[in-house]
């Protein structure tokens, strides 16, 4: 196999201890620099290898990881590319996600579905009482609901967005900047909430409440739609 990487002091690393790594026969073993014996590629801060890899002997599935990183990995702000390649060898039975298991992989979907429907039916009320000048506070029981479900869902999907947020995750720059929107919008709209959360507890007039309603309503419906068009993980 192939591999080219580019970059200053840029290194080809095969490590053993990532994943499968020791599974596999990896001949050169060594980590390829610049310039080396094992360097094809003439050009400086260029490297191309031709890795000879001879596969595990028993039937499984291995992730082979390959890093192109700097000659030396001190400090955080350390160059790193990483290529894992998944290796199916021989016949592998990949059991049957369970249902409940699979229910739950996308319970933030449905957690956000059922947060959309609330706000509608809160919304539709709250433009009534609105357009007939009612301080009926029934529109406040479907949005507090709403605002609650909203609440779980962010602690349900906090850990791989905070992942994504401080790169631990790593992501193409596009998905990156949706994933930042995401974030920034959802935060808005949840600001927006505790407002009207606030408002409806404090007996505030709805006509002053409009503004923070139409900010929770709008933000959080886009984002329940991004999320299903533009999936990102963690979204």
């Amino acid at each position: 196999m192939e591999v080219t990487a580019t970059g200053e002091n840029v290194v080809i690393d095969v490590f053993v201890g990532a994943f499968d790594n020791n599974e596999f026969i990896i001949s050169p073993s060594n980590i390829i620099a610049d310039n080396s014996p094992d360097d094809l590629e003439p050009a400086a801060n260029s490297i191309r290898v031709e890795l000879n890899i001879t596969m595990p002997s028993q039937d499984d599935i291995y992730t082979l990881r390959i890093l192109a990183r700097a000659s030396t990995l001190d400090g955080v702000d350390t160059g790193l590319a990483v290529i894992d390649i998944i290796v199916t060898v021989g016949t592998v039975i990949i059991p049957a996600i369970p249902p409940l298991a699979l229910f739950f992989n996308h319970n933030n979907y449905y957690i956000g579905f059922v947060v959309v429907i609330l706000l509608v039916i809160g919304l539709i009320i709250f433009q009534i009482n609105v357009k007939r000048k009612r301080e009926s506070k029934l529109h406040g029981i479907f949005m507090i609901s709403a605002f609650a479900l909203t609440t779980i869902n962010a602690f349900l999907i906090m850990k791989d967005t905070m992942n994504i947020t401080f790169g631990i995750i790593e992501l193409p720059i596009i998905n990156y900047i949706g994933q930042l929107s995401h974030i920034i919008l959802g935060s808005v709209g949840y600001i927006a909430g505790i407002i009207a959360v606030i408002g409806i507890f404090s007996n505030v007039p709805i006509s002053k409440m409009k503004l923070a309603v139409y900010v929770m309503f709008l933000a959080w419906t886009f984002n329940f739609f991004y999320g299903i068009f533009v999936p990102i993980p963690g979204g």
